[in-house]
């Protein structure tokens, strides 16, 4: 399993994602953060949340920008930057 997962960091390294890929991740990502504001109560949550990490309370209104401003060249370069020697980790059930 350890084997799999580090082909695949490499390869998200190695190889930019497809353009089917990324939009299918996009459009989860844009309906996970419409579901979250899709309420006053998580509203309320995300917005202190953003004022107690510095970000200020109208941080959520840019966020959808940020995300829609994303490219496949930022997922290859984030890959390369952050998932340097990844640890991973795999349990086996003792017998």
């Amino acid at each position: 399993v350890k084997q799999i997962i580090l082909a695949q960091v490499k390869d998200i390294q190695d190889n930019p994602v497809s353009q089917k890929e990324f939009d299918e991740a996009i459009t989860q990502m844009e309906y996970y953060y419409s579901d979250k504001h899709s309420t006053l109560d998580a509203l309320s949550v995300i917005t202190a949340t953003y004022e107690i990490y510095g970000f200020g309370l109208k941080n959520y209104k840019t966020e959808l920008e940020k995300l829609k401003g994303l490219t496949i060249q930022d997922v290859q370069e984030t890959a390369i930057k952050y998932l340097q020697n990844p640890q991973v980790f795999t349990f086996q059930k003792s017998n």
